[in-house]
């Protein structure tokens, strides 16, 4: 099965989507107060509105319920590509993005996006060998999503770190001062 086929990877989101509606009928019924507060934070950090933060509650408690929950769980690819779908279910409903993109107020491309299968593969696969703070750097270097890559990392990031009882915000990996005072003679970086 090619997660990177646009129609497939369609095919795979609506069906995790549906089995967690199932699951969770409303996301109302499964967020506390914390959760709720971090994740409009988040979406309002990154400059969305209110249905974002209903997406972002949804792809929290299917990474709480499908990915935390199970202690020996490895983060797959088709875990990242159902994070991105209910995040944003128009802008990621083909799945991974087609084309390349900038990010940020400089000139800061991403990943080509012909080189995102393979990249996110070894990084899945080297999850174990770095931080979580690492780990989610290299995850918003690649930049998978056409939209809503910064709320996916974030999610991934509390999965690793162990905080989705209380989610917390990621580091600010892009800050000069964080990565010298974090990394310095860190190899794992």
């Amino acid at each position: 099965m090619n997660l990177f086929d646009q129609k497939v990877a369609n095919s795979i989101c609506r069906a995790e989507l549906d089995r967690f509606r199932q699951d969770y009928p409303t996301y109302l019924d499964v967020v506390d107060r914390d959760v709720l507060a971090w994740a409009a934070n988040e979406v309002e950090r990154q400059g969305d509105g209110p249905l974002h933060v209903v997406n972002m509650i949804d792809a929290y408690n299917y990474a709480n319920r499908y990915m935390a929950l199970p202690k020996d769980h490895v983060i797959t690819v088709k875990d990242i590509l159902v994070l991105g779908y209910l995040v944003d279910r128009n802008d990621n409903a083909g799945g991974f993005r087609t084309h390349n993109v900038y990010v940020g107020w400089i000139n800061n491309m991403k990943l080509d996006w012909q080189k995102i299968p393979r990249s996110l593969q070894l990084l899945v696969e080297s999850q174990d060998a770095m931080t979580a703070t690492a780990w989610y750097r290299e995850f918003e270097e690649i930049h998978p999503f056409a939209d809503g890559n910064g709320r996916v990392g974030s999610i991934l990031w509390n999965l690793l770190n162990g905080s989705m009882d209380i989610p917390d915000y990621p580091p600010d990996v892009y800050d000069p001062d964080f990565f010298t005072a974090q990394y310095e003679g860190d190899d794992t970086f």
